[in-house]
């Protein structure tokens, strides 16, 4: 359901008064789309599932005992049954698919499910058999079977809406990762398992079955419209939960995920299991029949789940959304209810009149507690200190775009997507830009993702025939008029040509063959976005390239643990072994971007076709507007040639559709965001290229041209260096390393930006607490960020008020630690990393303050080496800890070890200038004046090995 929220800005207001071409039909996906996949799902695996429903049916008549206990019976087994299926999804969500890949899995489930056909023919041969001859039974006519069967059908119908509807908004919440899936279906089947134990002791103790049905059958549609209240409260829930779970791994996030699962399905779901038996005990009037009854009974509410599911899918959520999506399924179980209270009563028409007055009442109630924007919190509850302005909720997902004071993203299913904010743009732009400055002479480009529409607006400076962009879901291409002053109104333009479709589908079924192929994905650690970095994938994109094409992969840098991150890129190298790595370094980027070439030759840049393309008024003009002024800019975004991709990927898996690692790993990535981001630079730029390398140039300015390329990488090396100190945390040392860029490369703007940007971003981190003063992941940066800039007051503000939301955080105790020693209040330091540790005992930064501390408070030099020494235990690449830990060992006179970690430090920091000095001292005092005078030579460019 498309919803443009209140307060859309007048810039927004015009785009939308300027779209004439832009209507819905040629922009919705028209389920017909849809058919040969259902089609062929539907054949592969209609007949195991029939299969699997027959079994139910046919065990009832063997364990029924009696007509009286036929409803306690089948529910027990009913129970045991979905017990079942919630090992079983646990099994396979959790353990099977990432321990033993899915064919494997699917092989032991088959074997499974053998061994026990093979444990039920031994067991049935000591059970005697009933006569197949039976005399035929005379029909005994069940009261309502027929208002029954069709309620079955009503409630399965309802069920089955709302776990499409309970999916859809509980994503935003949990995102959309293989986990957060089995999350809530194990929730879902353990309130069906628990509600049927619960019906069983029911059925055979109430007299009047199809009463007590049809107040459960109200009860779930009341407690369904509860579940939409906890929706609209999922933030409280989540900081409730924030509160009383300590949040140390990755399963503790599962178990906080679980718990507001509960919160909002349990209630409904126990209501809804305990329906099945109370319907077997009314249905079943005679032994012998129970079977047939269970099975017919089971028929009808399956029939009514699989159309729940369909028209949820794709009728309602299209048409009217979840909220009221969810008001219409409550309803449908209330007149269920309704309408078995009136078949049992004497006076039908005061119970139809009644039910009428309740209904409606429940109407109106419902309309004034949940109005139209009522799930507008959930929609954005990871865009905080944002405003909601627009919602689509489509077949595929649900697209929403946010306005920030300073900037404005689109997201789908909470996932954000694009944007207008400088790192965003820099993305955005890239993406489009380095492509087609490589290729020669591009003419036909297939896009993966259109996102704002701005990197198809960067390909068509170009002048490309024809752009295919391959968009899953349509809406967020109607979302594209929010973007217009960065997106050109693309959509309008003759080369643009949408395809709605699933990205790797279309690769492997399409003949057509392009020049570029742009995979502009969003984050692997979503559902289903994995699967457009497996090796499959990327072999059926190298397919429909052109001799002489590339293929770009979007690849980012947060969110991924190292192991991920190699994983992808050695994927991407075993389909195109040419590969190379490109990151800009104009601003805190947190994205990559892949290059693979089809031909087999090794990465050569052509640095005269690339100036050649820049002198385009257009494209230096775009440019120009990110901070690439130059061939040079342009040229200093490669990181990884071939040889540093395939050093450092050794040893890492393959992500293949068999064995989907990044599906079941990369979501298991636990801990501060930008931690996990400095990691992977520091990991990346240990095997940087040398640039200049790698050029072809011409004309008689060659030499200058190579020279300046090398000038301009070891400027980037500081930069670098301030990026991931300033991601540590440590703003005043990543100030230093600006300004030290600065020094190096002063016709570069990026330094000056980066300085400028660390005060900035206190206003914008300031903007968002008063905006949400219970957020507490803000208030943390904004407190960090102070301290990083000195203003030690206002950090110990914040961080105490981020301790008051969340006192289990180490993180936060960590860095109060910080501020109370620069206060000289020393023991209280020492006291807050105490409890820090507690906390979290394998978080780096606790031991790295801890080390200062112990120097300051203590002068204990020897606690302080065993605590950087944990530091970098725990985190190898943590280049200040190794500084520090080399400094502490040297004041103990243990010179060697010193060394050691102080090489250590400058391996992963070359350009760190007093670790270089310290060092070149150590190396002095031990004798060794050879290495003193090489550390004093001129800086090596970051990653040399040379």
């Amino acid at each position: 359901m498309q919803t443009p929220l209140a307060d859309v800005n007048r810039n927004h207001q015009a785009t939308l008064q300027h779209q004439e071409r832009f209507t819905d039909d040629p922009l919705r996906l028209s389920h017909g789309d849809l058919l040969p996949s259902f089609s062929v799902s539907s054949l592969v695996l209609l007949v195991p599932t029939t299969l699997m429903g027959g079994t139910l049916p046919v065990l009832s008549k063997a364990l029924v005992r009696s007509r009286p206990s036929a409803g306690a019976d089948v529910g027990v087994l009913y129970t045991v049954n979905t017990a079942g299926a919630v090992a079983g999804a646990v099994a396979a969500g959790f353990f099977l698919i990432p321990w033993l890949g899915v064919r494997e899995a699917t092989y032991f489930a088959a074997t499974w499910n053998l061994a026990v056909g093979v444990v039920a023919i031994l067991v049935s041969r000591r059970v005697p058999a009933t006569a197949a001859h039976v005399e035929k039974l005379s029909p005994v006519a069940v009261p309502f079977e027929k208002l029954l069967l069709l309620g079955a059908l009503a409630w399965g119908f309802a069920a089955f809406c709302y776990e499409v509807f309970w999916t859809r908004v509980l994503l935003f919440i949990f995102s959309s990762s293989t986990y957060a899936f089995s999350i809530m279906l194990i929730t879902f089947l353990l309130g069906l398992a628990l509600g049927a134990g619960v019906g069983s002791l029911l059925a055979s103790r109430v007299r009047r079955p199809l009463l007590s049905l049809a107040w459960v059958e109200i009860a779930v549609g009341v407690v369904a419209l509860g579940s939409l209240w906890a929706l609209g409260h999922i933030g409280d829930m989540y900081a409730w939960t924030l509160r009383h779970i300590r949040l140390v791994t990755w399963w503790h996030w599962n178990l906080m995920r679980f718990l507001e699962a509960v919160a909002v399905m349990l209630p409904a779901t126990l209501l809804m299991g305990m329906t099945f038996p109370l319907a077997i005990r009314v249905l079943s009037p005679e032994r012998e029949r129970v079977g047939s009854k269970v099975g017919l009974f089971y028929g009808y509410n399956t029939v009514g789940a699989v159309l729940g599911s369909l028209a949820a899918s794709f009728v309602i959520l299209p048409l009217v959304g979840t909220r009221t999506g969810l008001l219409l399924a409550s309803f449908l179980n209330l007149a269920v209810g309704v309408a078995f209270l009136v078949a049992l009563s004497q006076s039908r028409w005061r119970t139809v009149g009644l039910g009428l007055v309740g209904a409606g009442g429940v109407l109106m109630v419902s309309l004034v507690v949940f109005p139209g924007d009522y799930l507008a919190t959930a929609f954005n509850f990871n865009q905080k200190g944002s405003k909601l302005v627009y919602v689509d909720e489509g077949v595929n997902g649900t697209v929403t775009v946010h306005q920030y004071p300073d900037n404005r993203v689109v997201c789908v299913n909470n996932v954000l997507v694009a944007g207008t904010a400088f790192d965003l743009r820099t993305t955005q732009k890239l993406q489009g830009h380095i492509p087609m400055l490589l290729h020669p002479h591009p003419r036909k480009v297939m896009q993966v993702g259109f996102g704002t529409g701005e990197t198809s607006r960067v390909v068509g400076l170009y002048g490309v025939a024809r752009l295919d962009a391959v968009e899953l879901v349509p809406e967020i291409v109607k979302a594209s008029r929010f973007f217009v002053d960065i997106n050109g109104r693309v959509f309008e333009k003759a080369f643009f040509n949408p395809i709605f479709a699933d990205g790797k589908n279309y690769a492997s079924l399409t003949r057509e063959k392009y020049d570029v192929i742009m995979n502009d994905s969003v984050h692997p650690a979503e559902v289903a976005n994995a699967s457009l970095y497996t090796l499959e994938y990327f072999k059926a994109c190298r397919e429909r390239l052109a001799e002489d094409g590339l293929m770009s992969s979007w690849l980012p840098l947060f969110g991924l643990a190292p192991e991920d991150l190699k994983s992808i890129l050695k994927t991407f190298q075993a389909v195109f072994p040419h590969a190379s790595l490109w990151i800009a370094n104009n601003c805190r980027n947190r994205h990559a971007l892949l290059i693979g070439w089809k031909e087999d030759r090794p990465l050569r840049i052509d640095f005269d076709q690339i100036r050649r393309k820049m002198q385009d008024p257009a494209v230096k003009e775009d440019l120009a507007g990110i901070h690439m002024q130059s061939p040079y800019d342009v040229i200093d975004c490669l990181v990884l040639d071939e040889d540093g991709i395939r050093k450092f990927t050794a040893g890492a898996p393959l992500n293949t559709d068999d064995h989907p690692f990044l599906d079941f790993h990369t979501p298991r990535v636990y801990g501060p965001d930008e931690l996990i981001w400095a990691r992977n630079l520091e990991q990346v730029l240990r095997y940087r290229c040398l640039p200049w390398k790698l050029v072809q140039v011409s004309g008689p300015d060659s030499a200058e041209v190579l020279s300046r390329i090398r000038r301009t990488a070891m400027a980037s090396s500081f930069v670098w260096q301030g990026i991931i100190r300033e991601l540590r945390g440590d703003v005043a040392a990543a100030r230093l390393s600006y300004s030290q860029a600065a020094q190096l490369n002063p016709d570069d703007p990026d330094p000056t930006y980066l300085l400028a940007a660390s005060r900035a971003r206190v206003e914008s981190l300031r903007k968002l607490v008063e905006a949400d003063p219970r957020d507490f992941e803000t208030r943390l940066r904004l407190g960090v960020l102070y301290l990083g800039l000195g203003k030690i007051a206002e950090a110990e503000k914040q961080l105490q008020e981020a301790l008051r939301l969340d006192p289990g955080s180490a993180e936060a105790h960590a860095n109060l630690a910080t501020v109370l020693l620069a206060k000289g209040q020393g023991e209280k330091a020492l006291a807050e990393l105490g409890k820090a540790r507690k906390l979290d005992p394998k978080l780096s930064l606790v031991y790295y303050n801890l080390g200062f501390a112990l120097v300051q408070v203590r002068k204990d030099y020897q606690a302080a080496v065993q605590a950087w020494e944990r530091a970098v235990q725990l985190d190898p690449t943590y280049e200040p800890a190794h500084y520090n830990l080399g400094l502490a060992l040297l004041s103990l006179g243990r010179r060697e070890e010193a060394a050691r970690a102080l090489e250590r430090a400058l391996d992963l920091q070359p350009t760190d200038l007093e670790a270089r000095r310290v060092l070149a001292y150590v190396y002095t005092s031990l004798g060794d004046t050879t290495r003193a005078r090489e550390l004093g030579r001129f800086l090596k460019p970051l990653g040399s090995k040379e």
